[in-house]
């Protein structure tokens, strides 16, 4: 399971924009499902960090902040001195899937009208 998604690794990206990050898959009937569960976006280059803390989670706020400082934490220590900024630390929160997936777009070049069309496009599909 990714909780970390650094926007220099393609193959995570890829992962988390396709919908194939932390999903199991029952051995028995085969249905697939997301797990519910923290994800921290970060962009060294755009300078971004986006946190989707879904509400399915259910978390009281003193557990969610320990959550959240910890993944935080591991970026944070991971990364050389100079390469540290402050906006690691204060990730942008979301609840809510489609805002935090649309802002994770728009971080890697697309514009709402972009956007628009594809979410457009995946309703079509469904």
């Amino acid at each position: 399971m990714s909780n970390i998604i650094d926007a220099s690794d393609e193959a995570a990206l890829q992962a988390l924009l396709g919908g194939r990050l932390n999903v199991v898959t029952c051995p028995s009937c085969g249905n697939a499902t997301r797990l519910a569960t923290l994800l921290l976006y970060f962009d060294l280059e755009a300078e971004v960090a986006l946190l989707f803390a879904p509400a399915a989670l259910a978390q009281d706020r003193v557990e969610q902040e320990r959550r959240i400082g910890q993944l935080t934490g591991r970026v944070l220590a991971a990364l050389p001195s100079e390469a540290r900024r402050m906006y690691l630390a204060q990730p942008r929160l979301f609840v809510t899937e489609d805002p935090f997936y649309e802002a994770v777009l728009e971080a890697n070049g697309m514009d709402a009208a972009e956007i628009r069309r594809l979410r457009e496009s995946a309703d079509l599909v469904e």
